[in-house]
């Protein structure tokens, strides 16, 4: 076997563990119990239990994560929010809920940038395609805004508390008790 092989045979049993429509079937096969011969529960109420539990779980699986971004970017975005919970130390429900924002906003700005691109590259600029190239560039820019607040929030959070310590030698000056009665 080819390393190159072994490569996306992992990564394809990695993406099949973490695939939503994978876990509720695995769920559904193995919760079907026969009772007298007869099927306990309809596929279809297993089916929505097993779902409702996986999404439950689903900051720690990244069920719903990985629903939110096309096929062709899932490894990428699970990679990225398991490489930024080492890095930031994440452990809070509140910091991976921000996490997997920073994510889909990072993933929005790739595929967003790429359209653009690709629109621009084939067709060039012809006149009516300004209000398309308007569009996209109008949701690029709200994806940035949405993850530069995503990451300030996140570096804000995890920044190191600066420790201000003020020493004051106040005088106090009561000038003459005679003055001051005039």
């Amino acid at each position: 076997m080819s390393i190159t092989f072994k490569v996306k045979l992992t990564m394809k049993t990695y993406l099949n563990k973490n695939n939503p429509k994978y876990l509720i079937q695995k769920v559904t096969e193995s919760s079907l119990e026969k009772k007298d011969g007869k099927i306990a529960m309809l596929p279809q109420e297993v089916s929505v239990m097993a779902q409702k539990y996986v999404y439950s779980k689903s900051l720690k699986n990244m069920t719903l994560l990985s629903e939110a971004v096309d096929e062709e970017y899932k490894a990428y975005v699970i990679q990225i929010v398991n490489d930024l919970k080492r890095e930031f130390k994440i452990n809070r429900p509140s910091e991976k809920i921000l996490l997997h924002n920073l994510a889909i906003s990072h993933i929005k700005i790739i595929q967003l940038t790429s359209k653009l691109n690709k629109y621009l590259d084939s067709s060039g600029y012809f006149i009516g395609n300004e209000k398309y190239c308007s569009i996209l560039s109008k949701e690029l820019d709200k994806s940035y805004k949405h993850y530069d607040s995503m990451m300030k929030l996140l570096l804000g959070l995890k920044a190191k508390p600066i420790n201000v310590k003020i020493n004051t030698f106040q005088q106090l000056n009561v000038g003459d008790s005679n003055k001051l009665k005039t």
